[in-house]
């Protein structure tokens, strides 16, 4: 199987890799000019900033008012703090907009947000997890202070999602951490680690979690860690990992999951600090498509949604180059779309219905309608 680190120096004409001066057209040619105007844009007409902490974003996640079913958009900062919006009551002319809650009880950096549905009432509940070595659970629709605090977190709290199953029922919490684990919670009621998963040999940093098809839609969870490799576990029956997925040349930071367009079967995503953003057969461990698109950037955050007229996924990702890219990546190729933004992206989410993307830039967020 090819690394790939091989099948970058296939896809990439020597001249690129060799020229500096081709290397800096290239980069000048992500930055905003004057003289290149902005081409039409697919998705993403209209962004509206939501900007209210004092350093950057490092965490973003969103779900549905219980109410009005309209979009909320949550934020967590690096000055500790989480905030809740209504994304679209602005009040400057449609641009910008103020938080609904301020949520404050952190003490360190937050870096990973997942939203789920209470077990008991149905309510929105908001999971925030910090450099603290805590998980807080919220209620995002009322503010006030967290409902519980999982402290038995054992250390930095970087990456974070849900998922249910058949057998267990209420919601479960997956934390990726500092402690190169994973580890589960009842998501309404745990105080301990249901689960720990152990595997990677060093921090972890991305965590997703999809349905395998092919096992009856068993839940399953991708795991992207700075050794350079992605793996999948069982996280309801625990075990060692099912599937590693090796081929970066430097540490994964993040990982997202969807369904391939044509065969439906599940494919996950990763982004590293080499560059590169890769598709992956999570069934067999292979590299499906290999999308370039960040170069000399670290690659920080991935999301998913579908495209509005046909329902096809489409990933984003976003680097510490300030460039946001929109990709097909059943098809791979070249990016569909390229957006520049004004600092680095930290954070990216999809609304549940897929009508939005935000993005942690800087210290602010952008929720950009689809």
């Amino acid at each position: 199987m090819l690394s790939l680190h091989q099948l970058r120096r296939r896809a990439t004409p020597r001249r690129c890799a060799r020229s500096p001066r081709r290397r800096s057209r290239i980069m000048a040619a992500l930055l905003p000019t004057t003289a290149q105007p902005n081409p039409p844009y697919p998705y993403f007409p209209k962004r509206i900033v939501l900007a209210a902490a004092s350093r950057p974003i490092g965490a973003v996640c969103t779900f549905a008012d219980p109410d009005t079913g309209a979009n909320r958009v949550c934020t967590g900062s690096d000055d500790h703090r989480a905030f809740v919006w209504d994304p679209l009551d602005t009040s400057d002319g449609g641009e910008r907009a103020e938080p609904l809650h301020v949520l404050e009880h952190h003490c360190g950096w937050i870096r990973a947000m997942a939203t789920f549905a209470d077990a008991t009432t149905g309510a929105p509940r908001l999971a925030t997890g910090a450099y603290d070595c805590m998980i807080n659970v919220w209620d995002p629709v009322h503010g006030g202070d967290p409902l519980r605090t999982i402290n038995g977190c054992g250390h930095y709290v970087t990456g974070l999602s849900t998922f249910t199953d058949g057998v267990m029922g209420p919601p479960m919490l997956i934390a990726a951490l500092a402690d190169k684990t994973i580890r589960t919670w009842d998501a309404t009621v745990g105080e301990f680690p249901a689960l720990t998963l152990k595997g990677h040999a060093d921090f972890v940093y991305g965590v997703a979690c999809y349905a395998d098809s092919a096992n009856g839609g068993a839940p399953r969870v991708a795991t992207g860690s700075h050794d350079k490799t992605i793996k999948v576990f069982d996280p309801v029956r625990g075990g060692a990992a099912l599937q590693t997925m090796a081929g970066h040349t430097a540490g994964v930071n993040c990982v997202a999951a969807f369904y391939d367009q044509a065969t439906g079967a599940p494919r996950i995503a990763s982004g590293a600090y080499d560059s590169a953003v890769a598709i992956w057969d999570p069934a067999t461990g292979a590299v499906v498509h290999l999308l370039q698109g960040h170069p000399s950037a670290i690659v920080a955050s991935l999301a998913v949604f579908p495209d509005p007229e046909t329902g096809a996924p489409r990933l984003v990702s976003g680097a510490s180059n300030r460039t946001i890219r929109v990709w097909d990546p059943s098809a791979g190729g070249a990016s569909i779309q390229d957006l520049v933004m004004h600092m680095s992206v930290k954070a990216l989410a999809a609304t549940p219905k897929g009508d939005a993307v935000i993005a942690g830039v800087g210290s602010g967020g952008i929720y950009m309608k689809v």
